[in-house]
C-alpha cells in the first residue's frame, strides 16, 4: 500500500501530466544521492562523501537496473537510507526518538515492498550492537532500545492494516502480498542462473564501482574504520538478502544494493588516498 501512496503522490505534487510524473522520478533518488552523501561524509570525510553521492546518482540511473523507470526500490531505498542515517545520529538527548523516528522510517520502507523487510531486521539488529559511549559492546543495555526502534517500524504496517480492515480489504491484501508473495520464488538452480545473468548484463557498465567497492570492504575489515565497521556490513547484508528475495535477481531487485556499493566505493577510494598522504617521502 505504500507504494500507491507514493503513485498517488507524486502526480498530486508535480501534476497528472507525463512530465509531472518523470520529474518525480527524478526528486526520489536525487534526494536519496544526497543521503549516502551524509553517511559516507560522517565514516570517511567530505571527499568520500561526494564520491558516494555520485556513484549513487550515477548508478540508481543505470539502464542495465531499469533505474529510469518509478518502481518500488527507489522509495524503499529514500527510507531506508533516511532511517539509516538517523540511527547514526547521535544525541543523547533525543536518542530514544531518534531511534522510533528511524523505526517509523524502516516500517514504510517495508509498506513499499516486502523485501525491505531484510532492512529493518538489519536496523534492529544496528541499534542492538552498537557500542556505547565508551566505546565497548552493550548489547544487553540496548534491548529497550531495540524494542523501542521495533515498535516504530511496526507501526505504519499495524495502523495500513487497520485502515484495510476498515475498509473491507484486508484479506485480499494479506492474501497478494503474503500469501501468494511467499510462493513467488524461483528454485535455488534457477535463482543461481538468475544470479549470473543479471551479474553478466549489470558488471560492465559498472566494473569500476564494483572493484571500488570491493576495495572498500577490504579497507573498511582491515583499515582505520574497523571499529565502525558493525552498522556498515549490517547494511550490506541487508541489502544483500533484500536483492536476494524470491532469488529472481531482475534488474530493478538489484537497485536496493546501490547505497551500501556507494559508500564502499567511496572509503575503497578514500582507502588509497590516505596510505600515499602518510607514505614516507
Amino acid at each position: 500500500p505504500g507504494l500507491h501512496g507514493a503513485s498517488a503522490l507524486i502526480p498530486a505534487a508535480f501534476g497528472q501530466t507525463t512530465p509531472g510524473i518523470r520529474l518525480g522520478l527524478i526528486v526520489v533518488p536525487a534526494a536519496t544521492a544526497v543521503l549516502p552523501y551524509l553517511l559516507a561524509r560522517r565514516l570517511a570525510g567530505p571527499a568520500a562523501g561526494l564520491v558516494a553521492a555520485a556513484v549513487y546518482a550515477v548508478q540508481a540511473l543505470n539502464p542495465n537496473l531499469l533505474g529510469f523507470a518509478a518502481y518500488a526500490e527507489h522509495f524503499v531505498l529514500l527510507l531506508v537510507v533516511a532511517g539509516w542515517l538517523v540511527l547514526q545520529t547521535q544525541s543523547r538527548e533525543r536518542r530514544s526518538l531518534l531511534v522510533f523516528a528511524g523505526g517509523l522510517l524502516f516500517g514504510l520502507a517495508f509498506l513499499m515492498k516486502q523485501s525491505a523487510a531484510a532492512f529493518v531486521v538489519g536496523g534492529a539488529l544496528t541499534v542492538l550492537l552498537s557500542s556505547t559511549t565508551d566505546g565497548t559492546p552493550g548489547w544487553p543495555r540496548r534491548v529497550p532500545a531495540t524494542a523501542l526502534f521495533v515498535a516504530g517500524a511496526v507501526t505504519p504496517f499495524a495502523l495500513a492494516c487497520l485502515a484495510l480492515l476498515a475498509a473491507g480489504t484486508l484479506g485480499t491484501f494479506w492474501f497478494w502480498s503474503f500469501v501468494y508473495g511467499s510462493t513467488y520464488s524461483a528454485g535455488l538452480l534457477e535463482g543461481w542462473t538468475n544470479l549470473v545473468t543479471r551479474l553478466e548484463a549489470v558488471a560492465p557498465s559498472s566494473s569500476v564501482t564494483l572493484a571500488l567497492g570491493a576495495v572498500g570492504l577490504a579497507a573498511l575489515l582491515r583499515g582505520r574504520l574497523r571499529s565502525r565497521s558493525i552498522p556498515v556490513l549490517l547494511l550490506v547484508a541487508a541489502s544483500c538478502l533484500g536483492a536476494t528475495a524470491g532469488l529472481h535477481f531482475r534488474p530493478p531487485y538489484c537497485l536496493v544494493m546501490l547505497p551500501v556499493l556507494a559508500l564502499l566505493a567511496a572509503i575503497g577510494l578514500d582507502a588509497p588516498g590516505r596510505l600515499l598522504a602518510v607514505a614516507p617521502g
